[in-house]
């Protein structure tokens, strides 16, 4: 990859994973902030889970349900993730993260910072603080650009066994670029991504599953010794969970108010009873591999794995996922 952005030209320089289809003006959407705004250095997208949906020469032309509870619960979370939370960061400016699948980036910002680091198992969060903290430091642009009308598609894990090293791999990611970038945290030098955006990734995303499981591992103790009652388990569980279904509920009203059309009132009622059925089927899983992440951490990074895939079929005429440069002096 940084190979790529050594050989790029133009003032821009686009980064999309192999896995990854982009719509057609997903990249001339990605540009428009940087023309509105010089203190722009990065911009990302909406990413959308491609499993399931019909392709057509590198485009996907017809939006459709993934098969396999895993996957739909996947589309459940992008959604909830991107349409609701990122989103929600951009106004607040402590956006930390531009999905390492899809996102463009100034050219100059991103040699300044040494390209990806070399190493890296977090390598798009790593490069968001450390083009932020370039920008702060040095008088340059520092804000990060969420588009969601810029869609590219990716395909997710449809196998347990590659999601849940996918999962345990981003939270050990996650530890070790707040671990790196620790210099960031709690300063208003940095902004709102200092006072605000990190001290929120390390509570509600890297502490999360430790709380999660504290509070589990106390409800089963209340019971056993009749400090706690059923009522109080209830209204933990309801708070607990409730709220989660709440915000991913909220995210898919959002979703289907910016494209209604996009799916049949019977598949919109299918998303929803998927967030449902996440809370109870799906969230102990990402329990245990977030945890199983921070765990392995301590003995070290854990290696990349092969992740099985289905693909696209047929891309020959497609073209291939590249490092592209965009501006003036691109070829």
């Amino acid at each position: 990859m940084n190979i790529g952005l050594a050989m790029a030209s133009g003032e821009l320089v686009c980064a999309v994973d192999a896995d990854t289809l982009a719509d057609p003006d997903a990249i001339a959407l990605l540009v428009q902030p940087f023309l509105k705004d010089d203190r722009v250095v990065a911009s990302g997208g909406t990413i959308r889970v491609a499993n399931g949906c019909r392709v057509d020469h590198g485009r996907v032309v017809e939006d459709r349900p993934p098969r396999g509870f895993l996957a739909r619960v996947q589309e459940a979370e992008y959604v909830r993730a991107f349409v609701f939370g990122r989103l929600g960061w951009n106004r607040l400016g402590g956006n930390v993260l531009i999905s390492g699948a899809f996102g463009l980036f100034r050219t100059d910002a991103f040699r300044a910072v040494g390209g990806y680091r070399t190493g890296s198992i977090g390598e798009d969060l790593e490069l968001v603080l450390a083009l932020r903290r370039w920008g702060h430091d040095h008088g340059g642009p520092d804000r990060i650009e969420m588009v969601p009308d810029a869609v590219a598609w990716t395909e997710v894990p449809a196998d347990g066994r590659s999601l849940g090293r996918q999962r345990s791999r981003w939270q050990a990611g996650l530890l070790l670029a707040l671990w790196r970038y620790r210099g960031l945290l709690g300063r208003p030098r940095y902004g709102s991504m200092g006072t605000f955006g990190l001290p929120c990734y390390v509570v509600f995303e890297l502490l999360a599953p430790v709380v999660e499981l504290l509070g589990l591992v106390l409800i089963v103790a209340g019971l056993a010794t009749s400090t706690l009652g059923g009522v109080e388990v209830v209204m933990f569980a309801t708070l607990a969970y409730g709220l989660a279904l709440v915000v991913g509920l909220w995210a898919l009203v959002l979703d289907a108010w910016v494209d209604p059309g996009r799916r049949s009132g019977r598949e919109w009622a299918s998303r929803a009873a998927t967030l449902a059925a996440e809370q109870v089927g799906f969230r102990p899983l990402t329990l245990w591999w977030r945890l199983r992440g921070l765990v392995e951490t301590l003995g070290g990074p854990p290696a990349w794995e092969e992740q099985v895939r289905t693909g696209f079929g047929d891309l020959s005429a497609a073209p291939a996922a590249r490092f592209t440069g965009i501006g003036p002096s691109a070829g």
